[in-house]
């Protein structure tokens, strides 16, 4: 899965990516990927990435940093067409 929460299949973007304010210092893609402690959130919306089977995270930085990765994943809720 190419996307996050809120964003298009393949954008490689976050929600505020696609906004017109954008995410986290203008050219981020993601406010996570801002450098600062911050988040990103949104719904999972195309019927063909679901259900979320497994998630998988990359380096977070070194182990004196100070850095950490935190995710939640909701409930799955389905409403709508089953089409």
């Amino acid at each position: 899965m190419h996307y996050w929460g809120g964003a298009a299949p393949g954008t490689f973007k976050c929600e505020c990516g696609l906004t017109e304010n954008g995410c986290m210092r203008g050219k981020t893609s993601c406010n996570c990927d801002s450098l600062m402690d911050t988040s990103d959130s949104g719904l999972l919306l195309h019927k063909d990435y679901l259900p979320v089977l497994e998630m998988h995270f990359g380096d977070t930085g070194t182990l004196s940093d100070n850095k950490v990765g935190q995710h939640e994943l909701g409930e799955l809720i389905c409403a709508g067409d089953s089409k």
